[in-house]
């Protein structure tokens, strides 16, 4: 957000604590022979649970925010009885929310929030969530101060001041941040072993807007409680999609729908959870010589092969007969290709007659839909059976 000068100045800005881009000790300490400390920093990946307390407001928000070095960053907050979730993805761009289980994109260079890291501003309000890193990186770079050691939520912690005035929300505030402190006489452990973590930051300040009761300015004083720091993610994948079934208007997708090939073979399990049965199938496609080979043993002895032996269908699409061969008797049966298989296609010709055709790899598994989404990868199972196999570079059938 920075310093940016404002073509309508309020009414006074924030002496600075500290030079831009500098790191000093409270005057109160350059007496006394203390020594500055290194300013804390955050790791590329961590995740951390937050209480966020807007006194002027009487509110808690809580929420837990996510940080990936892989260009990734997420926000899950809970406030007014709502659940919500701001992903943003910085590799293709795009900011999604997803408020309440209705999700939509917005293009992240024309959203205030890829500074702010809040829900989304309505009116001239000031957001409620700030990132904790990316507040860290402001203070930085409008000077810090050293203000010494003091005792946070029992915990012992080095306390940090930056003083800013944010020409995009016409504001002053003063913000305090709290890490664990540690020198040789005094370490903190963390969750997962870590010694420097954000225990606490604080903000105070004024804006200087009109407001509803005639009066052009406003204070405002925010208390942020970091809770269950980690320098890794839980479950990251999770973390940065939308969640699954939500449809989020907008988005551009990571990743297209992958194309099968127009020759490919595999094997097939059919669970009967009705029936308490379970079968397989070696399936053959070779849509350049429109053919489909089926290896399988029929579950009962019904129309139209009358046998539970193993048999070998081959539909020839070109001529549109499918061929059935008992492998036990050797006997082999002829008949029209249904438009019940899975292969099939009806289209009506102009004279108004029907035709089946061979459904192009494409239409398989209704690949040819326009509206799917990536959502990530599932977890990994354990294959009962061979994956699929490359395709062979001439028909077996």
């Amino acid at each position: 957000m920075g310093q940016v000068s404002s073509t309508t100045p309020p009414p006074y800005i924030y002496p600075r604590c500290a030079p831009r881009n500098t790191t000093i000790l409270a005057p109160y300490l350059q007496s006394n022979g203390t020594v500055l400390p290194a300013v804390p920093t955050f790791p590329d990946t961590f995740q951390v649970r937050v209480e966020a307390n807007i006194l002027e407001m009487n509110k808690t928000i809580v929420g837990e925010e996510f940080h990936d070095m892989n260009k990734r960053a997420a926000l899950r907050t809970i406030t007014n009885n709502s659940e919500n979730y701001m992903i943003l993805d910085y590799y293709n761009g795009q900011l999604f929310y997803d408020v309440n289980g209705v999700c939509y994109a917005t293009d992240l260079k024309y959203d205030d929030n890829q500074l702010l890291f809040g829900m989304q501003m309505t009116g001239a309000g000031i957001p409620h969530f700030y990132s904790t890193a990316q507040a860290l990186q402001f203070a930085k770079a409008n000077g810090m101060m050293y203000m010494g050691r003091q005792e946070i939520r029992g915990i012992l912690c080095a306390w940090w001041r930056s003083c800013m005035y944010w020409d995009i929300l016409a504001s002053n505030f003063t913000l305090d941040f709290f890490f664990t402190a540690q020198d040789s006489s005094f370490t903190w452990v963390g969750p997962d072993n870590e010694n420097v973590v954000p225990i606490r930051a604080e903000i105070h300040g004024t804006q200087y807007i009109p407001q509803v009761d005639g009066s052009n300015s406003k204070n405002f004083h925010h208390i942020y409680e970091y809770f269950d720091f980690r320098n890794a993610i839980w479950a990251p994948d999770d973390k940065f999609w939308p969640p699954q079934g939500v449809m989020c208007s907008g988005r551009r997708d990571p990743k297209p729908v992958p194309q099968l090939t127009s020759q490919y073979s595999y094997r097939l399990e059919i669970v009967d959870s009705v029936n308490a049965a379970v079968s397989r199938a070696d399936i053959y496609y070779d849509f350049s010589y429109q053919l489909v080979r089926f290896d399988y043993r029929p579950s009962s002895a019904g129309y139209p092969y009358y046998t539970t032996n193993p048999v070998t269908q081959i539909h020839d699409y070109s001529t549109g007969f499918a061929y059935a061969i008992d492998k036990t008797q050797g006997n082999c049966s002829v008949r029209p290709i249904q438009n019940a298989s899975f292969y099939a296609s009806v289209t009506q010709r102009p004279d108004t007659q029907f035709y089946i055709h061979m459904k192009a790899a494409s239409q398989l598994l209704y690949l040819d839909n326009t509206t799917y989404s990536y959502e990530g990868q599932p977890a990994r199972q354990p294959a009962s059976q061979p994956a699929s196999q490359p395709a062979r570079p001439h028909s077996p059938i």
